[in-house]
């Protein structure tokens, strides 16, 4: 029997088409230090609007404050990571973190919330593991 060998993800091909795009962008925003919000973000809600063949986009963290919108921060990947001091997983009301073997941080349970008010939290063991 043969086994062919099925390469897992080849993120330079991947890239290829657009790398000069991704080069150009990445320069921008390092020379402007704005990693979030201002004018690429912008850009970028145009962009995805016009993507989805909406009239309009707009990022979660434009609009949560002045409307009252409950936040949930996607925290998979930012295990132990902070901002200003911060860890994520306390700007949003609810932070949701992934511990996937395929994750940064591998471990049962699979997956945790963090909350900024108790009493959306529930009780330990909700999910049936103790």
């Amino acid at each position: 029997m043969t086994v062919a060998h099925v390469p897992y993800e080849d993120l330079r091909r991947a890239n290829a088409p657009l790398f000069d795009e991704y080069c150009d962008t990445f320069t921008r925003t390092l020379e402007t230090g704005r990693y979030v919000l201002g004018k690429g973000v912008a850009r970028f809600e145009q962009e995805w609007a016009a993507y989805c063949g909406a009239k309009h986009a707009v990022g979660v963290g434009s609009i949560a404050c002045r409307t009252n919108l409950r936040v949930v921060e996607d925290c998979a990947q930012s295990h132990d990571a902070r901002c200003r001091g911060r860890m994520t997983g306390t700007f949003g009301d609810c932070g949701a973190y992934g511990f996937c073997p395929t994750k940064n941080l591998g471990a049962l349970p699979r997956s945790m919330t963090s909350w900024r008010v108790a009493e959306r939290a529930g009780t330990r063991g909700a999910s049936g593991d103790e």
